[in-house]
């Protein structure tokens, strides 16, 4: 069996009655041979299993970029896809997701404004039950961060200064803001007509 593809989820729920597994067979797990994942490029890859709906976890290894074997033998198996973030908080206790991108741009000009480093890190989560979090929920877990690149930024200094996001029930990924002298100025991008 191979799960594979680009925005997908898939879940698999075995009896529980019986023990048989979400992704398995009736006759035993050695009958089940070559169970993997596999997302597409420019996505990466998460995989949820557990002995019920409540007691699950991230498997070990996740998120992944590459084929990836599946444990099998499990109640509950799911298996998600989603697009490709430099940086990944997972959390087992709340079941959470978050993600975000590194962002490089010249130093000097305006400073970033939060909505537009936002848009810049492309920062996304998923929420316990597997839907996305509103964006409006993804925040800035130390305002200060801002404030230090946005004194850099607008003094024209160079580094690389870190930018923590966090879900409301803490979960965090940090990204980082890299200032360099030559490229071009992130913080002037139009969000409307970006360039990729």
């Amino acid at each position: 069996m191979h799960i594979s593809g680009g925005d997908t989820v898939v879940i698999a729920i075995g009896d529980k009655s019986t023990n048989m597994p979400g992704i398995g067979a009736a006759g035993g797990n050695d009958y089940v041979s070559s169970v993997t994942a596999e997302p597409d490029p420019g996505y990466q890859g998460y995989i949820q299993d557990g002995t019920s709906l409540e007691d699950y976890s991230f498997m070990e290894g996740t998120p992944f970029h590459e084929k990836t074997d599946i444990r099998v033998g499990r109640f509950y198996t799911k298996v998600y896809f989603g697009p490709f973030r430099d940086v990944n908080g997972i959390e087992d206790d709340t079941k959470e997701q978050i993600g975000a991108n590194h962002v490089i741009s010249k130093s000097g000009g305006k400073p970033f404004t939060e909505e537009l480093l936002h848009h810049l890190t492309k920062v996304t989560g998923k929420q316990e039950n597997g839907t996305n979090f509103p964006p409006e929920q993804l925040t800035l877990a130390d305002l200060s961060e801002l404030e230090t690149i946005n004194a850099a930024k607008t003094k024209g200094e160079i580094g690389d200064f870190p930018l923590t996001y966090t879900t409301p029930n803490g979960t965090k990924a940090t990204v980082t803001v890299f200032l360099r002298n030559d490229g071009e100025d992130a913080g002037g991008f139009d969000k409307e007509n970006i360039k990729e």
